[in-house]
Protein backbone atom coordinates (compact mmCIF):
# COMPACT_ATOMS: atom_id res chain seq x y z
CA UNK A 1 0.00 0.00 0.00
CA UNK A 2 0.99 3.32 -0.77
CA UNK A 3 2.09 5.64 2.71
CA UNK A 4 -1.03 7.08 4.15
CA UNK A 5 -3.26 4.77 2.42
CA UNK A 6 -3.37 1.96 5.58
CA UNK A 7 -6.93 1.94 7.52
CA UNK A 8 -6.62 2.17 10.92
CA UNK A 9 -9.05 3.45 14.02
CA UNK A 10 -8.32 5.49 16.83
CA UNK A 11 -9.26 4.79 20.23
CA UNK A 12 -10.30 8.75 21.60
CA UNK A 13 -12.46 10.55 23.28
CA UNK A 14 -14.40 11.94 19.98
CA UNK A 15 -15.38 15.42 21.53
CA UNK A 16 -12.01 15.92 22.35
CA UNK A 17 -10.53 14.63 18.98
CA UNK A 18 -13.08 17.12 17.41
CA UNK A 19 -12.22 19.87 19.33
CA UNK A 20 -8.29 19.40 17.67
CA UNK A 21 -9.45 19.18 14.90
CA UNK A 22 -12.41 21.49 14.66
CA UNK A 23 -9.20 24.04 16.03
CA UNK A 24 -6.78 23.44 13.36
CA UNK A 25 -9.38 24.12 10.64
CA UNK A 26 -11.13 27.38 12.54
CA UNK A 27 -7.44 28.25 12.58
CA UNK A 28 -6.71 27.85 8.81
CA UNK A 29 -9.67 29.79 8.25
CA UNK A 30 -8.85 32.38 10.36
CA UNK A 31 -5.35 32.95 9.40
CA UNK A 32 -5.71 32.58 5.41
CA UNK A 33 -7.23 35.23 2.63
CA UNK A 34 -10.99 35.29 2.08
CA UNK A 35 -11.72 32.51 -0.23
CA UNK A 36 -8.30 30.99 0.27
CA UNK A 37 -8.26 27.41 -0.14
CA UNK A 38 -7.59 24.70 2.95
CA UNK A 39 -7.22 21.39 2.65
CA UNK A 40 -8.04 18.50 4.84
CA UNK A 41 -6.37 15.23 4.51
CA UNK A 42 -7.25 11.70 6.39
CA UNK A 43 -5.12 8.70 6.56
CA UNK A 44 -2.37 6.46 8.58
CA UNK A 45 0.94 5.08 8.27
CA UNK A 46 3.39 3.47 10.46
CA UNK A 47 0.85 2.47 13.18
CA UNK A 48 -0.53 5.95 13.40
CA UNK A 49 -3.53 7.50 12.61
CA UNK A 50 -3.27 11.86 10.74
CA UNK A 51 -5.61 14.22 10.03
CA UNK A 52 -3.65 17.40 8.51
CA UNK A 53 -5.01 20.58 7.56
CA UNK A 54 -2.90 22.92 5.14
CA UNK A 55 -3.85 26.74 4.42
CA UNK A 56 -2.11 29.22 2.05
CA UNK A 57 -2.34 31.87 4.72
CA UNK A 58 -0.30 34.19 6.60
CA UNK A 59 2.28 31.46 7.72
CA UNK A 60 4.66 30.91 10.41
CA UNK A 61 8.22 32.83 10.70
CA UNK A 62 10.80 30.17 11.40
CA UNK A 63 11.38 30.97 14.90
CA UNK A 64 8.04 31.77 15.96
CA UNK A 65 7.25 28.18 15.37
CA UNK A 66 8.52 26.60 18.56
CA UNK A 67 6.08 29.50 20.79
CA UNK A 68 2.84 28.20 19.05
CA UNK A 69 2.11 25.28 21.64
CA UNK A 70 3.11 27.46 24.55
CA UNK A 71 0.25 28.27 27.06
CA UNK A 72 -0.92 32.04 26.44
CA UNK A 73 1.68 32.33 23.56
CA UNK A 74 0.54 34.78 20.78
CA UNK A 75 2.50 35.82 17.88
CA UNK A 76 1.06 38.91 16.78
CA UNK A 77 2.63 40.60 13.41
CA UNK A 78 1.41 43.63 11.78
CA UNK A 79 -0.62 41.01 9.14
CA UNK A 80 -2.51 39.14 12.19
CA UNK A 81 -2.49 41.72 15.08
CA UNK A 82 -6.46 42.33 14.29
CA UNK A 83 -7.15 38.65 14.67
CA UNK A 84 -8.45 37.83 17.99
CA UNK A 85 -7.54 34.71 20.09
CA UNK A 86 -6.33 34.21 23.59
CA UNK A 87 -3.26 31.75 23.04
CA UNK A 88 -4.34 29.06 24.66
CA UNK A 89 -6.10 26.83 22.09
CA UNK A 90 -2.99 24.93 20.12
CA UNK A 91 -1.69 24.62 23.89
CA UNK A 92 -4.82 22.87 25.25
CA UNK A 93 -5.19 20.94 21.46
CA UNK A 94 -1.15 20.00 21.47
CA UNK A 95 -2.28 18.38 25.65
CA UNK A 96 -4.81 16.74 24.17
CA UNK A 97 -3.32 14.79 22.08
CA UNK A 98 -0.55 13.86 24.53
CA UNK A 99 -2.91 12.53 26.51
CA UNK A 100 -4.20 10.07 23.87
CA UNK A 101 -0.37 9.24 23.05
CA UNK A 102 -0.26 11.90 19.92
CA UNK A 103 1.11 15.05 18.91
CA UNK A 104 0.71 18.00 16.61
CA UNK A 105 3.01 19.12 14.30
CA UNK A 106 3.49 21.84 11.79
CA UNK A 107 5.80 22.71 9.04
CA UNK A 108 5.12 26.45 7.82
CA UNK A 109 6.66 29.12 5.91
CA UNK A 110 5.80 33.26 6.12
CA UNK A 111 3.69 34.28 3.94
CA UNK A 112 2.84 30.86 1.78
CA UNK A 113 0.63 28.63 4.15
CA UNK A 114 1.21 26.22 7.17
CA UNK A 115 0.67 22.98 7.72
CA UNK A 116 -1.19 21.28 10.79
CA UNK A 117 -0.88 17.52 11.55
CA UNK A 118 -2.50 15.93 14.43
CA UNK A 119 -1.16 12.02 14.97
CA UNK A 120 -2.76 9.58 16.71
CA UNK A 121 -1.54 5.91 17.61
CA UNK A 122 -3.71 3.85 15.89
CA UNK A 123 -6.24 1.79 18.07
CA UNK A 124 -3.90 -1.07 20.10
CA UNK A 125 -1.00 0.76 20.26
CA UNK A 126 -2.22 3.32 22.29
CA UNK A 127 0.11 5.12 25.42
Amino acid sequence: MAAGSERAMVRADRARIATIIGNLIDNAIKYSPEGGEIRCAVGAEDGKCFVTVTDHGLGIAADHVPLLFKRFSRLPTAENKSISGTGLALYLCQEIARRHGGEIDVSSKLREGSQFTLRLPADGQAA
